[in-house]
């Protein structure tokens, strides 16, 4: 898909100009995702901090896998799960997830185990995203005056 920027307004051709330096810079869109991508590996991890995502706390463990791991930190054993979360960035994405086959597990929950999200919610993913854009759309201004 390709953005296109149009801005018209006579008399100011400086303005206009500067605003096409700023979206020329930012058709490398790498930069930005990666940027993106590492505030969301920083949510997940925050997840894991306090327990829960952004949307409320993870259910406790059962006193069976209380008694197994020795502790009642949830979703925290070996910290296999924790520190296994990866971004990928493209030209025009950042894929941010996990290899580890039983995240999934954890994630939506099964019949016998409660959903315990490690990933923000899609509202706070959008916060991020958008928070994440403005600040470097404001850093490329402010570098090219």
């Amino acid at each position: 898909m390709t953005q296109q920027m149009t801005f018209q307004q006579s008399g100011n051709d400086a303005i206009k100009q500067r605003i096409t330096q700023i979206a020329n810079k930012i058709k490398n869109k790498k930069p930005v995702l990666k940027r993106i991508g590492i505030n969301l590996l920083n949510e997940i991890d925050k997840s894991f901090q306090r327990g829960g995502n952004d949307k409320g706390a993870w259910a406790p463990d059962s006193p069976v896998t209380i008694a197994r791991k020795g502790s009642s930190k949830v979703l925290v054993d070996t910290g296999l799960l924790r520190g296994s979360y990866i971004m990928k960035v493209g030209a025009d994405f950042v894929d941010v997830g996990t290899p580890v086959r039983y995240a999934s597990a954890m994630q939506e929950g099964t019949k016998d185990i409660p959903a315990r999200p490690m990933l923000p919610s899609k509202s706070k993913t959008l916060s991020i995203t958008k928070d994440t854009l403005e600040k470097y759309i404001k850093e490329i201004a402010r570098a090219g005056t």
